[in-house]
């Protein structure tokens, strides 16, 4: 009996820290910088500068096939793809 107690209130411990953890995920508008430089719209141009990815197993090689395309659509990117085992 004093088991499923037990298992009751575990759950119930664990739904609250990820209840927590899930909220303090993000930023709120008040959080933003006084510099506007900082703040960048995002729009629908070409994309640049340098992304890493790690991939791991069979998507570090379909990823890197991907990438290829990307940078011919985004030709100021460069994409670099690590595959982890």
């Amino acid at each position: 009996m004093r088991k499923p107690f037990f298992k009751a209130v575990v759950a119930g411990m664990a739904s609250v820290a990820m209840i927590a953890g899930m909220s303090a995920c993000g930023r709120s508008a008040n959080n933003a910088d006084s510099d506007s430089d900082a703040v960048k719209t995002i729009n629908s141009s070409k994309a640049t500068g340098d992304l890493t990815i790690w991939a791991m197993g069979n998507e570090g090689d379909l990823l890197d096939d991907f990438a290829k395309g990307f940078e011919k659509e985004n030709p100021d990117v460069k994409v670099k793809v690590t595959a982890i085992p």
